[in-house]
């Protein structure tokens, strides 16, 4: 496992774009400039040593493609593309960041996906008048900096 460190801004970073070997992969979209990345990057490092079997994706949107590949995998999953940090593994998506809930949301996300059975079922589906309240609040914030995390599962 390699770290390979990035602009200053964002610190170490794994990756340039993907690692890992295994039948689950995360995708992990962000940009430099988003504090709410900056924040989730260390947390994806240390999940990713805890799930050496995930492999893990970064997708930096200023960069060519990575945008068309974000709005591709939302309008497959139902959604539209709005803001980062966005965390998808499978047919799930984390929007946002939150110190105190997101860790453990991507933890329980991961022990599912790689079947664990002691964590049994998730229910991580937001109704869409929650996510409106989200993308309603987000807009109106002046203080981003308590932005919270919501998991949504795929629409079929």
């Amino acid at each position: 496992l390699a770290f390979v460190t990035a602009p200053q801004a964002i610190g170490p970073v794994i990756g340039p774009g993907e690692f890992g070997s295994g039948n689950v992969t995360v995708h992990f979209f962000h940009l430099n400039t988003c504090p709410h990345c900056k924040q989730q990057i260390p947390i994806n490092q240390q999940l990713a040593v805890e799930f050496p079997a995930v492999q893990w994706k970064y997708y930096e949107l200023s960069e060519p493609g990575n945008r068309q590949i974000f709005e591709k995998m939302m309008s497959e999953r139902g959604w539209k593309p709005e803001g980062v940090p966005v965390t998808i593994i499978g047919q799930t998506v984390v929007y946002g960041f939150e110190p105190e809930s997101t860790p453990a949301r991507l933890r329980l996300l991961l022990r599912s996906a790689l079947g664990d059975s002691s964590v049994g079922p998730i229910n991580a589906t937001a109704p869409a008048d929650q996510l409106d309240r989200h993308r309603a609040s987000r807009r109106d914030e002046v203080d981003d900096a308590h932005q919270s995390s919501i998991v949504i599962t795929g629409r079929t």
